[in-house]
C-alpha cells in the first residue's frame, strides 16, 4: 500500500530538510545542544534551540541504524523497528480528553493515564506504550517523567 506519490514523498522530505535549516527545533538538554554544536550545527544556547543544515541531517541519516530493538522487563526483545515491520502504540500527548463518566471536556489526571496505560496493555492489536496524555495534576516541570513512570509502574507488556 502506497498512500503518497514519490514526488509527494520527495516534498514532504525536502520541505522537513529545510524546516530543520531554517527554523530549526528546540532541544530542552545543553549536552545535547553542545554535541549538535560540536557537529555543525546552529545553536541558540540561551534559547535551547538548533538549526540543522542539510550535509548534517544527511550525514546523521547515514549513521543511524537500519533497524533497532525494543526489550522488555526480563531482557527479551519485544519489537524490532526495520524492514517492514509495523507496530501501533496510541500516540503521544493528548492534552484534553472526554471524560467516560460526564461526556465532558477536560485535561487528563494521573489515574486516567493510569487507567489508559493498564486499557492499553490488554489491547492484543496495540504493541507499545506511549506516554498517551498530558497529566495536569502534576507540576508541568516533571510531568514528561512521571508520565513515564505510570507507564513503567503500570505497564506489563513492557
Amino acid at each position: 500500500m502506497q498512500l503518497l506519490s514519490r514526488d509527494e514523498i520527495e516534498t514532504i522530505h525536502a520541505t522537513s530538510l529545510r524546516v530543520l535549516e531554517k527554523i530549526g527545533f528546540k532541544i530542552d538538554n545543553q549536552e545535547a545542544l553542545k554535541i549538535l554544536d560540536e557537529a555543525g550545527a546552529k545553536v541558540d544556547f540561551e534559547k535551547e534551540s538548533a538549526c540543522a543544515p542539510e550535509s548534517l541531517v544527511k550525514e546523521s541519516l547515514q549513521k543511524a541504524p537500519a533497524e533497532f530493538s525494543l526489550y522488555s522487563f526480563d531482557g527479551k526483545c519485544k519489537l524490532l523497528f526495520g524492514g517492514t515491520n509495523v507496530y501501533f502504540n496510541p500516540g503521544s500527548t493528548a492534552v484534553y480528553m472526554l471524560d467516560r463518566k460526564t461526556m465532558q471536556m477536560r485535561t487528563p489526571l494521573s489515574q486516567d493515564f493510569v487507567d489508559f496505560v493498564r486499557l492499553t496493555d490488554a489491547l492484543e492489536h496495540i504493541h507499545a506504550q506511549s506516554t498517551a496524555m498530558l497529566v495536569s495534576d502534576v507540576p508541568s516541570v516533571v510531568a514528561d517523567r512521571y508520565r513515564l513512570y505510570i507507564i513503567l509502574k503500570n505497564s506489563l507488556s513492557l
